[in-house]
This record gives C-alpha cells, structure tokens and sequence, in this order.
C-alpha cells in the first residue's frame, strides 16, 4: 500500500509556502527524512494490525485449524534444500531476528516509496527547494499547446522570469515557479511537465516589482485575444495566442511618483584600443528621470578610473560587449562580485534570489548610433552623436540596442532631450576616487536591486537636509562632485548662508520677517511635491494613471507659484534659481491642462470621462458616444439573456477589467 497521490500533492504544497516566525526551514531533504519513515512505519503498523485481525479470524474458523496443523507439521520437517546444505532447523531466536529483518526492510521499502513519489526531494538543503527545472524542450515528452507557448517565449527570453497570462492570473513555470514561490510567498505545485504558480492579475504591478528587486529581469506574457473573440473566430478550440508585451529590468522599471527609493543607474561600456593606455567609452542613463551622462577617459593597468565611475553611479545593469580586455573584465568582476563570462549560461535560477550586485548583459547593436537616431526618429540628435568619441558612440548605440526591445519608448526617451549630451566629469569639478568615497563613507553600499539606501552614518545622510526627491539627487551631485572654481564654490556657500540665515535668524525688520515667512511656507510645500522628473518620465513612458497626471500637475503649479520671483538683498546665485523656476509661460502651461480636465474625474481613475475641454476632449467624446450606443444595445439584451438562462435579475459582471460578461451556473455549462 503506497502513499496517496493527494497526500504528496498536499506535501510539495506546505513545503513551497513561505514559514513566518523564528521556527527553522522545513528543507525537502529534512521533510523527506523525517516525515517518510512516520509514514513508513504508519503502514507498518496497519498492516500489522491487519495481519493480527486475519490471523484471528483464520484460528475462530474449522479450516484455519488445518492450516496451523499443517504449517507446524511443514515447520518440523526438513525441506530439501536444508537437508542437502546440512543446515541445521532454525530456533525461535533466528526466527524472531529474521521477522526483525523482515519488517525492517518492508519499512525501508515504504521510506524508499514516500521519496519518489515526493517528487525526488534529493537537493542542496541550503537551497530550500526542489531540484532545478530548466523550462527546455526534452525528447520523447509529450507538452500541452499552453506549455508549448511557454517554451517558445523561453527560446528567445530564456534570460527573464516570464509571467504568463492565463485567464484572470498570471502563471509562472518550471524554475520560474521556483523563483516565484521563494520571492512572492505563494504555493508552487506541480502540474502536467513543470513546476506552477500563479498570482491574480490585479497584483501583477507589485508582485513584479518584487520579482525585480529580488535581481531578476521579468517578462510580461500577455494573451492576444480575448474569450468572446476566440468565440466568435474560426479557430476556437485552438489555444490563446500569446507573446512577450514587456520586459521589466533593476534599471528600466519606473516606480510611481510617489516612490521614494533612489532611481538606479543603467550603464553602457565599450573599449577603444587605438591608443597606448586604453581607453574606455561610458553612456549612463537613469531611466526614471530621464537623465543621461557620458563620458571618455583614459585608463591604467588596475582600472582605477573605471572603478571610480563604478563607485559613484553604482549601476544595476552593466551592458558589455561580447569580447573585452582581461584587465578590464577583472575590475568589473571585482565590482560585480562574481566572475563575467558571456558564455556562461543567463537563465534565472532560485539560488541567484537577493544576490548583491549589478546584472551584466553582454549586447552587440547591428546599427550604429547614426542609424538608430534615424530609426528611432531622432534625427535631430545626430550632430550631437557625431561629436562623441567612437566608443561612447558604441555605448550609445549598445545602449540603444538594449531599451529599443523593452519597449515604453526607452530608448526614444535616451534622445528625447534635443541638446547635446551632459558630461560625467568636468575640469570645474573634483572626482572622488572609489578608494575616497569609500574611506570616507560618502555614500551607502547598494541593495540586490542597484538602488542606495542611506546609511544613517554615512556622509551624506549627515548633510541631507532635502525636503524634496529631485532635491536629494542634486545634493548628492554636489557631494560627489565638488566645486575646484574658488568663485563659484564661494558663491554657492553664499547662497546657503542666505537661505539658512534667512530661515531660522530673525532679522528684526518687517520685510526680513516677511522674507522668513516665505521662505518657510516654500519649504513646507516642497514636502508635499512629488517627484516632478520622475513623473514626467512616466507620462512619456505612457506609464502614468489619471491620478498620478492630477498630482504631477498640482505639483508643478506648486512648483512654479510657491518661490517669489526675486529676494531683496539676496545673492545672485539665489535670485537666478529663483528667476529660472518662475516663468510665466510654464504657469500658463499648466493652467491650460487644469482648463481641460477634470480633477473629480482624475482622481477616480476615469479616462474616458477626465477630459471636459479642448481638442482631447472632442476626440474621446467621438469615441464615448460609439461605446455608448454599443453599450446600450448590450444592455437591452440583457433581458433575452436572463430569459434564455432562466435568471431573473440577470446582470452583466466586470473582472479583471474585461466588461459584460454573462455568469453562468455550473449545472447549466454544455
């Protein structure tokens, strides 16, 4: 008698789900050597009561009598094969060592049984799950047209944590599932030929942002068709057809504007042989904001200037080139912690969880960074590409090469600015070296994710007096890139001096009092600011909810009318910020947008209803009135539906964002 399949089900299932508390990991190895022989000897038990039952039976009944008669005359007289071995008659302490032995063995047989059907449990305990499941093609296995769709996106993303669309969850495979299961605290079952897990679909947006910063590069595996059109077509019975719709990475993915996370780094290298001492091309590009840096410099035999651009952007994603110099792979593996190889196997695996330290792509563009400007529409840009040195072209373009596929606009995003590109390092400023910044503290060490969390003794976290995200970015720039311009550096400690005077030093006179009150009442809305940069990168990225566009624009009338144009008596440092952020045209921008939508219908999340004026607002009500009329006609079916279903005060349901669909009770279906 084995163990039920519903038992093994159940067991796989209490292992995936996450323990919460100081209680140690149930490990597969623990579970499988511990539970397995309480099972065991679970059965033993009961076949030996069982056994004892019949043989009662066996002795109340006239012909179990002959039998014990029998089998004592059979035990007294020797068999042949004792008699030609001249083996001696066993005595009752053999026979009892040999029943022992016996049931011994069938216990170790049981054990033996709950392992294998426990799904081969056999792996590293350190791990704390099952054996790897790679989600690769094996021959002579048979797959279900939906595991088929999953191997074919795994062929050409075999890198990335796909997450699959099916029905109202999303479904992860194989070691997916593993990975899923680890980071996400959900069940992982088996099912069919791999590994399941799933989540709702209204949580995909965080369960992938968990995925994201736990170091794994996610795809989003969306169905292309709904089940009313599936319907409706000739190929109805045939699977849905899916295909990748998004790839999130540590440095592409965008948090809200109200996340208040650092924004990480994506870097780009390429090597520039033609000189003595090497040279190295860098492209960095904050995705979240929309900044970009470049830079070209000379580099020594340890790589010291690499490893200092290294530490002060602290990059979550390295793109490299296939082929690169020794010296310069070593200083990126010492960087990165473990050893760059692009022949070594990219695909994700449950042990790579929480792992500290960029994600290195190895990528190689087709086009050069001319051609892509001109594919991307970014013609414009051009002259400003050919004022690069060759290898930051070849950054830019291998830069180009990986965001173009992501998709978003990313890579438009890179060439959005029109003007030419901002300079990592100027002779105006000092670089820090890595063996400063380090010494020094300046700054934290980087989360799994790439982003910086401030230390509370850190440097920086010693200066930081920022009320505002955007605020934080350029002190942090100012601190790691300090002024070597006597004038300019006096002029800024100036205008400091000012300002904290101006705030907390009472002048005596009216107008300094009036000054002060200003000046406070500037700070305590910086508080209530979101972050601007951030948010204008979403709304390009077409990322941007009704309710986020609402706060970004109250927050930039806040921004444009909370500082008086000029300060009597203030530094000229002072009255030219002040001079920049007061512009009438961005006021009278954006009083034109809060003339076009409304704020009521913004802040429920109703973009088909936020736009009240202007040219948007014909063009969705154009649309409105269609979706309208089609609305009304589904709506005056709704009586024939309940009639043929026989359900009175039938109604439409809405889930997961698909409208007026029909609930149909179980006993009726077919």
């Amino acid at each position: 008698m084995g163990v039920s399949s519903k038992r093994v089900q159940a067991s796989i299932s209490s292992f995936f789900k996450p323990k919460r508390g100081k209680s140690p990991e149930r490990t597969p190895e623990t579970f499988a050597s511990k539970e397995a022989p309480k099972v065991a000897a679970k059965k033993a038990r009961r076949s030996e009561d069982s056994g004892h039952d019949a043989q009662k039976k066996r002795a109340m009944s006239p012909s179990g009598a002959v039998k014990r008669r029998r089998m004592t005359t059979e035990a007294h007289a020797p068999d042949a094969g004792s008699a030609d071995d001249g083996a001696s008659e066993k005595d009752p302490a053999n026979a009892s060592e040999d029943g022992s032995h016996k049931e011994t063995d069938k216990s170790a047989q049981l054990v033996a049984e709950a392992t294998d059907l426990l799904g081969g449990l056999k792996v590293n305990p350190q791990l704390g799950s099952t054996h790897v499941q790679l989600v690769r093609r094996r021959p002579g296995v048979s797959y279900t047209p939906l595991e088929q769709q999953v191997l074919e996106a795994k062929e050409t993303h075999s890198d990335t944590v796909l997450a699959v669309e099916v029905g109202y969850k999303f479904r992860f495979f194989g070691e997916d599932a593993r990975i899923a299961s680890q980071v996400l605290g959900i069940m992982c079952t088996q099912a069919n030929n791999f590994y399941n897990a799933s989540i709702p679909t209204p949580r995909l947006a965080v369960h992938v942002r968990r995925l994201v910063h736990a170091g794994f590069r996610v795809g989003v595996v969306r169905q292309n068709e709904t089940a009313a059109l599936k319907a409706a077509g000739p190929k109805r019975s045939a699977p849905f057809m899916r295909s990748v719709s998004q790839v999130i990475t540590a440095a592409t993915l965008v948090e809200d504007v109200g996340a208040d996370d650092a924004a990480p780094w994506l870097m780009s290298l390429a090597e520039d042989h033609s000189s003595a001492s090497i040279g190295i091309g860098m492209v960095a590009v904050q995705v979240a904001t929309g900044c970009v840096l470049v830079d070209h410099f000379e580099d020594g035999f340890l790589r010291s200037a690499l490893a200092t651009r290294l530490a002060h952007l602290r990059p979550a994603e390295l793109l490299l080139p296939q082929q690169l110099n020794g010296q310069t792979k070593s200083a990126l593996a010492a960087h990165v912690g473990r050893r760059i190889d692009a022949s070594e196997p990219r695909e994700p695996l449950l042990e790579q969880v929480g792992r500290v330290g960029p994600r290195v792509e190895f990528v190689d563009s087709v086009f050069s960074a001319i051609d892509q400007c001109e594919r991307l529409g970014a013609a414009n840009m051009a002259p400003h590409v050919l004022d690069l040195a060759p290898a930051v072209a070849e950054a830019l373009a291998r830069m180009l090469a990986y965001l173009e596929p992501l998709g978003r606009g990313l890579a438009r995003g890179v060439l959005a600015g029109g003007r030419p590109f901002a300079r990592f390092h100027t002779r105006t400023h000092m670089l820090l070296s890595a063996t400063a910044l380090q010494t020094l503290q300046v700054f934290s060490e980087p989360t799994a994710s790439g982003a910086h969390q401030v230390k509370a003794d850190s440097l920086f976290a010693a200066m930081d007096r920022t009320h505002s995200p955007f605020g934080r970015r350029l002190l942090r720039q100012w601190v790691a890139h300090p002024l070597l311009d006597h004038d300019e550096l006096k002029a800024r400690a100036d205008a400091v001096s000012f300002l904290r005077d101006a705030l907390y030093t009472d002048g005596g006179s009216a107008s300094a009092h009036v000054q002060q009150q200003a000046l406070s009442a500037a700070r305590g809305k910086l508080n209530q600011l979101v972050d601007i940069e951030r948010g204008i990168c979403r709304l390009h990225y077409g990322l941007a909810s009704p309710p986020e566009l609402l706060r970004i624009l109250r927050s930039l009338r806040t921004a444009a009318s909370v500082l008086p144009s000029a300060i009597d008596h203030a530094p000229a440092a002072v009255n030219e910020i002040l001079r920049q952020g007061h512009q009438p045209a961005l006021r009278q921008l954006i009083g034109l947008w809060f003339e076009q939508i409304s704020a009521k219908e913004a802040q429920s999340g109703s973009k088909e209803r936020m736009f009240v004026q202007g040219p948007l607002h014909a063009r969705m009500q154009e649309h409105h009135d269609r979706l309208q009329a089609i609305e009304d006609e589904l709506q005056a079916s709704a009586a024939g539906v309940a009639a043929q279903l026989d359900m009175p005060g039938f109604a439409f349901r809405s889930i997961s964002g698909i409208d007026y669909l029909i609930d149909v009770r179980s006993t009726r279906k077919g």
